[in-house]
């Protein structure tokens, strides 16, 4: 019985000559793991006819101190030995010496065996009988199937070391991959950030100063308005028109400051900011807004700003784009993250489009990249007549 692995050819040409020269160049030194007199003794001498050095051992543990004292190219092993039998004893060498490629010398002609024995990392199962009574053939073989065992480990090991240094790599780019996307969600957290420290500049100008100027404009038409004397209704009625044109171009200007930056988001909790989004929303377009949430006041600042941005994006989607004539808001704060939903019955739209960038006017990037940037997964779909679905899970972070 040979070898359970296949074997490296040594036909003819350049591959002859290599296997003559590992057998010529170096003097390889054997550990014989041997319990039986007879076969140790003649085991050492093919092995020394063929300029092989050897030691020999006739137990398990015996051969276990000789390979932690010295060094050995590769061992040939009994399984029955006086300490141990069968394949457990070549587990227990491997385990402690896995450095050295055993080959497995049985006086067992079983096929199973040899089998699991490969399939456990033996270099190769050979049978005493077809080895040890054949002459010079015989020897030839069983030393052409130590040198094959030791470079076929050899092989292995390097396989191994590339494999390791492969996986160190692989780990050391997934590793700077993740640092990379933490930086940029950092990086989009502040962006964000700074996106809503200038809205917020933004609103207080057009409130304040803005805001204050066309109050007085307003104030000083309406005293002229009222200072004028005789019969001018020609200069009254422009006059009325410049302030009603004030007054709307006042309230325009409102409304741009709280869209810009609702006061509720720096005055009260998201929960009552979304509620008061939706009823306005819901006043404004005749669309009725169902909304409902549950353990959201407690978010980070950041959280409550995104939420609300994705929200008011969805919302004003609707009203733009839906003709819908219900819309439902959901969002839910657990052990596990924040879970937002936003519903219609409108006339829908391609998903897929919108999803690669070619639906204009609904901002589906912007709030995807928001919802990202927490390091959560958005996911919007829609058919056309169908109204659209949209949901952003976002796992909490500190």
């Amino acid at each position: 019985m040979r070898c359970m692995l296949p074997k490296l050819r040594v036909a003819t040409g350049s591959s002859s000559r290599k296997c003559k020269f590992m057998m010529n160049d170096k003097r390889l030194k054997i550990l014989l793991i041997e319990d039986l007199p007879v076969y140790g003794l003649l085991l050492r001498k093919i092995l020394e006819n063929n300029q092989i050095e050897s030691e020999n051992a006739d137990s398990l543990t015996e051969g276990l101190r000789l390979a932690d004292e010295q060094s050995f190219d590769a061992v040939l092993l009994d399984l029955g030995l006086p300490d141990s039998q069968g394949l457990q004893t070549f587990m227990k060498f491997s385990s402690q010496e896995p450095s050295l490629p055993v080959i497995i010398l049985s006086g067992l002609d079983d096929e199973s065996i040899a089998a699991r024995a490969v399939q456990l990392g033996a270099q190769d199962y050979l049978v005493k009988g077809n080895y040890l009574t054949q002459g010079d053939a015989g020897s030839k073989l069983l030393v052409r199937s130590i040198h094959y065992a030791i470079e076929r480990h050899s092989i292995q090991s390097t396989l191994l070391g590339e494999r390791g240094l492969l996986e160190q790599r692989v780990t050391e780019r997934t590793l700077e991959l993740s640092e990379a996307n933490q930086l940029l969600q950092n990086l989009t957290a502040r962006l964000v950030s700074a996106q809503e420290d200038e809205r917020r500049r933004i609103s207080l100008e057009l409130h304040d100063e803005a805001g204050q100027a066309l109050t007085a404009l307003k104030l000083s038409l309406s005293m002229m308005r009222s200072s004028l004397d005789g019969d001018i209704s020609s200069l009254d009625s422009q006059l009325q028109e410049a302030i009603d044109l004030v007054g709307n171009i006042m309230e325009r200007l409102r409304t741009l400051a709280h869209d810009l930056r609702p006061p509720s988001l720096d005055n009260v909790e998201l929960d009552q900011s979304l509620r008061d989004l939706c009823h306005r929303t819901a006043v404004q377009s005749k669309i009725h807004v169902d909304y409902r949430s549950s353990g959201v006041d407690s978010l980070p600042g950041y959280y409550q700003i995104s939420i609300y941005r994705v929200v008011q994006e969805s919302l004003t989607n609707i009203v733009k784009h839906a003709h819908a004539a219900h819309a439902w808001v959901k969002i839910e704060c657990d052990a596990e993250g924040v879970h937002l939903s936003v519903r219609d019955d409108g006339v829908g739209f391609d998903s897929d489009a919108a999803s690669q960038g070619q639906v204009s006017g609904i901002g589906v990037a912007g709030m995807r990249e928001r919802v990202e940037a927490l390091g959560g997964v958005f996911d919007i779909t829609s058919n056309s007549g169908e109204g659209t679905s949209l949901l952003a899970r976002m796992p909490l972070q500190e």
